[in-house]
């Protein structure tokens, strides 16, 4: 802060590099030969890592950029084919608890009627009028 605002201040004058260059000349290719030789499958000295496995997932390493469009359409085909199965299995439990829960609710009905003695059916209910 103290410097920011000062109007005196000229600044410093830094270091100076006296060592020699370390560049090395014709040490780098243009684009037009990086692509020539990318398609005639001529090896340059640049290291490829290989790909990450951890367990059943595999981290792929794309060489192409066709490749990685590829892997994220296919990515994205199966998470919706993932979000479809879900909703199915979703629905499926969904039956079979409302099932579960009306065979309860009868169940307990046809005992709460045998515990009583009085069956609807041989015995109707007075009229109260």
């Amino acid at each position: 802060m103290r410097t920011q605002f000062n109007p005196k201040y000229k600044g410093e004058s830094g270091e100076k590099n006296t060592l020699q260059s370390v560049t090395r000349p014709d040490d780098c290719l243009t684009l037009k030969q990086l692509l020539l030789n990318h398609t005639r499958n001529i090896s340059s000295n640049v290291r490829v890592r290989p790909g990450i496995y951890t367990g059943d997932t595999i981290i792929p390493n794309h060489q192409d950029i066709t490749d990685e469009v590829e892997h994220k359409e296919n990515l994205k085909k199966q998470n919706k084919e993932l979000q479809e199965k879900a909703i199915k299995e979703y629905e499926e439990k969904d039956k079979e608890e409302k099932a579960r829960i009306i065979a309860s609710q009868t169940d307990n009905s046809k005992s709460e009627k045998s515990q009583t003695g009085t069956d609807s059916q041989t015995q109707p209910e007075p009229d109260k009028t």
